[in-house]
């Protein structure tokens, strides 16, 4: 089992989850809206096969084209980077973070 700390270690970790968020997002606005495949693509100004791409939560697409989905969605995408540190201290506010050197 990986501890938190590798986990953060590991670029798929944030790919999956992105990829979930934009996944839920899409069909929550394709539901909201009521669209069938072809008029959810037209709003998101993307291909039927994006559309196909995000609903199987399988998109790898630039990140200028995802901001682009994500705002035509009246949503605001918030990219926040932090040190591996800074991420497990915020998560977890008495964790002691050690080098590899120090393991």
């Amino acid at each position: 089992m990986l501890t938190r700390e590798k986990l953060l270690s590991v670029p798929e970790y944030y790919l999956e989850t992105v990829q979930n968020e934009v996944f839920r997002r899409v069909t929550d606005f394709q539901a909201k809206n009521g669209y069938d495949r072809d008029e959810l693509a037209s709003a998101l100004g993307c291909t039927k096969r994006m559309v196909s791409q995000l609903l199987c939560g399988s998109i790898n697409c630039s990140i200028r084209k995802l901001f682009d989905i994500i705002t035509r969605m009246e949503l605001c995408p918030n990219v926040v980077i932090k040190t591996l540190p800074e991420q497990l201290k915020l998560e977890y506010p008495d964790y002691v973070f050690t080098t590899p050197e120090q393991r």
